[in-house]
């Protein structure tokens, strides 16, 4: 066993066991995927695995760019030992997405096949995923490049009528890296990867949030674990760009270990914050305005670098400036829909449906929620100094990866005014809990879109649907 082998599956035995041993979470913890491989020449060992599953049909699916990094490599080992697929090879213009309209014509082709494999890293592995679900087949994948957390977890991002939505699926059987293939794979994939890392200092934070204002459900080892898995691959983003072997290798067992981590909470939240969803909001502007999205991780390290300026400002706040109550004056249904409309165009009425439906902006909760958050103040304010501790580490990372400052959005394609839209309506994507929308409960978002727009050299003249104190 290699060395980076042993040190991904004594990760997972932590947690097993912290699960074997009735976790303190209180919850069991489903097991994560059966047959995980991360080390040199690991590609070879694939036909053994899919024996090992008992997949004797796989559907293989890549795209121009995996095919060439390792599809044709997979493809002849698969000849090589007698196992038939049927390989379907993704155009690469237009840029495949992970919209849910390309999965009638590859269902259709699948059939007759017992084992959904993918050979790629973000689009093809969210595609196959759903792919499994829908078929009922199991999945696996091969990664070719250390760009992205979602291998090993349970869930996809998946575009459902122009919103960029989390689907939970199965966990996959198979998850393979050989550090051959991830140690050369484009810089700019290995930057989106450790983006994606310098996540998890902000999605623990807001599950910890979460967890104190409403209730929600947190295990304490899988955030240990995760918020460990984060330091180690940030400390060493700089000799991972320059391509070092074990610099990347435990940048992808981060990654690795972070799907596992969401496989085993059954949520994503050990992997996603508010910085995913600027990204998610990120790629429906994408959308809407037809040009083209940048990478993933990229766009979540940018809203790492959002995240951290909002901390640093709520964390100095000594005493809340306004009652509770305040919030329930300050909304505006009216305006809020009227802005909503502006910022999210066609996909506008779904989302105003589904925060109704949910209730979520009525005087009641929104009363709940502020004064859960205002006596949970304390513990929030240690919770978000406990991230911002690692704010160095983070930014150092976030420059050698190539993630842009945060005063330069244009070069993710996105106009100042873009983030500060992109921060005030992130609370508004879906129900999850996540910092603006603990801001906006506590009257303090007008505040730090006002912070933020000084910090980005923006004019204040725009008028909001809500005015601060």
């Amino acid at each position: 066993m290699s060395e980076s082998r042993q040190t991904l599956q004594e990760h997972i035995a932590r947690l097993e066991t912290s699960n074997a041993s009735s976790c303190g979470c209180g919850r069991e913890h489903p097991a994560p995927a059966s047959h995980i491989e991360l080390s040199n020449g690991a590609i070879n060992r694939l036909p053994s695995m899919l024996r090992a599953l008992q997949a004797a049909r796989p559907f293989l699916l890549m795209d121009e760019n995996t095919k060439k990094a390792a599809g044709y490599r997979a493809a002849e080992l698969l000849d090589q030992s007698n196992i038939p697929c049927v390989s379907v090879c993704m155009p690469a213009q237009p840029k495949p997405q992970a919209d849910m309209n390309v999965l009638p014509p590859l269902l259709q082709k699948a059939q007759g096949c017992d084992f959904i494999l993918g050979v790629g890293s973000g689009v093809i592995n969210d595609i196959c995923k759903i792919l499994g679900m829908h078929s009922g087949m199991r999945t696996g994948i091969v990664a070719t490049a250390p760009s992205m957390d979602g291998y090993a977890s349970n869930s996809s991002a998946m575009i459902m009528d122009g919103v960029k939505t989390t689907v939970y699926t199965q966990t996959p059987a198979l998850v393979l890296g050989d550090l051959d293939i991830l140690t050369i794979a484009p810089p700019e994939l290995r930057g989106a990867g450790i983006g994606d890392m310098a996540a998890k200092a902000i999605s623990i934070a807001e599950w910890k949030i979460a967890h104190i204002v409403n209730g929600e459900y947190f295990c304490r080892p899988i955030a240990e674990a995760m918020f460990t898995a984060c330091g180690k691959a940030v400390r060493n983003a700089k000799a991972c760009m320059r391509g070092e072997a074990t610099a990347v290798q435990e940048l992808t067992e981060g990654l690795f270990l972070s799907g596992i981590a969401m496989s085993m909470a059954q949520v994503s939240r050990p992997a996603s914050g508010s910085e995913h969803t600027l990204s998610h909001l990120m790629d429906m502007l994408s959308i809407a305005r037809k040009t083209p999205h940048r990478l993933h991780g990229e766009q979540v390290g940018y809203g790492v670098r959002v995240a951290l300026f909002a901390y640093e400002a709520l964390a100095n706040i000594r005493e809340l400036p306004i009652n509770p109550f305040a919030v329930l004056r300050q909304f505006d249904q009216v305006r809020w829909k009227r802005d909503m409309c502006r910022m999210f165009g066609d996909q506008a009425d779904r989302l105003i449906q589904a925060a109704q439906s949910e209730q979520r902006n009525t005087d009641a909760a929104l009363q709940s929620r502020a004064e859960a958050a205002r006596a949970g103040w304390p513990e929030i304010q240690v919770v978000l100094r406990k991230a911002l501790a690692q704010k160095a580490v983070l930014t150092t990372a976030l420059d050698a990866a190539g993630v842009p400052s945060l005063e330069h959005p244009e070069a993710l394609g996105l106009k100042k005014e873009d983030v500060l839209d992109l921060f005030v309506h992130a609370k508004d994507l879906r129900a999850r809990y996540i910092m603006p929308a603990m801001a906006f409960d506590l009257g303090l978002l007008p505040w730090l879109r006002d912070r933020l727009a000084v910090r980005l050299g923006v004019s204040q003249d725009r008028k909001r649907y809500f005015d601060p104190k």
